[in-house]
């Protein structure tokens, strides 16, 4: 049997906080989850500026070169994320049709799309910049771009998560302006990765702090162990495949393509929501790390800045997203 940890005073206290930001956290956020529509977006948007702002907090970037890219890192980030909206508004306004605000977001984000044109973009004003200040060098210039093309993506899969349910199941002829789905069951989808997620960080944490003993990667993530991120996946995959099986079993899928006849996807995507989840965290640590950095920013008491907490939730739901994307692509090329 193996010999449990004791928690120390220090530990008690950052559980104690940890806890009581995670409460405020889910006040926040499950309110704008559920209603879906412009509320989601603008709390994608608001996750969007901390994204930027904690960016360029841990560079070494002072004085105006640090405000100035700031604010471009800004307006790259959103005009890069967002794009969509724009596109699809002009050609509805070109095509004379009626736009109806209230379902506008669900068809705009029906897809994962970076505009190429705004990617050279990207890349060319962060490599002006340098045109302008000596402090500002090539590592720069990639270090945003990537950050840019990483956090844009996350975003529009998270999007995609709250949204894609309305295609999806209209595709096979579902009433989606019913309350009970526009609040109930089209939220199951990204309620399905976020509760993935959030088990393999509480399992891992909870786990590997009682039992872990060997270290998985000192030199980036010195917390984390073996012991840990094993019980975390265990955890996360079986919580994830429970609901969605049950789900299922209630007449009230997730999806079209993720019920009990597709539990084989259901299998897949619970297994690698944690893995994937894991890998976000470690790359972002090797971001911070790189800096000479703890956390990205101190906006979360207790658990540092909002990329901190959102680290795996942005692969996790980039992955999810593009299964999903290949799964319909599967579909209608055996039809």
């Amino acid at each position: 049997m193996m010999e449990k940890n004791k928690l120390s005073p220090e530990q008690k206290h950052s559980i104690k906080i940890r806890t009581l930001t995670g409460v405020a956290l889910v006040a926040l956020l499950v309110p704008a989850m559920i209603f879906g529509s412009i509320y989601f977006v603008a709390l994608s948007v608001l996750i969007a500026v901390c994204f930027a702002y904690e960016s360029v907090h841990i560079t070494n970037l002072k004085g105006k070169t640090r405000t100035v890219t700031f604010v471009v890192v800004i307006i790259l980030l959103i005009a890069t994320c967002y794009y969509v909206i724009l596109r699809n508004y002009i050609d509805a306004v070109r095509a004379h049709e009626r736009i109806d605000f209230a379902n506008f977001f669900t068809v705009n984000f029906s897809e994962l799309k970076l505009s190429e044109m705004l990617l050279l973009t990207t890349a060319a004003v962060l490599f002006v910049m340098c045109f302008f200040s000596r402090e500002f060098t090539i590592r720069y210039v990639f270090y945003f771009f990537s950050m840019i093309v990483i956090l844009s993506l996350g975003i529009q899969a998270l999007l995609y998560l709250r949204f894609a349910p309305f295609t999806m199941f209209g595709s096979i002829g579902t009433m989606i302006t019913e309350d009970s789905f526009v609040y109930g069951q089209s939220l199951l989808l990204i309620v399905y990765v976020i509760v993935g997620v959030c088990a393999n960080d509480i399992g891992a944490f909870f786990v590997g702090l009682i039992f872990g003993k060997h270290k998985m990667a000192p030199e980036i993530s010195p917390k984390k162990t073996w012991e840990g991120a094993i019980g975390g996946i265990v955890i996360s995959f079986a919580i994830t495949f429970a609901f969605a099986m049950i789900m299922g079993g209630v007449g009230i899928p997730i999806l079209p393509q993720l019920d009990l006849n597709h539990w084989y996807w259901v299998m897949i995507i619970s297994l690698l929501i944690p893995f994937f989840g894991d890998i976000g965290d470690f790359f972002f640590s090797s971001i911070k790390r790189s800096f000479g950095v703890k956390d990205f920013s101190a906006i979360l008491p207790g658990h540092g800045g909002v990329l901190d907490r959102l680290d795996s939730l942005i692969f996790a739901s980039g992955l999810v997203s593009g299964l999903l994307v290949f799964m319909e692509m599967i579909e209608k090329f055996t039809v």
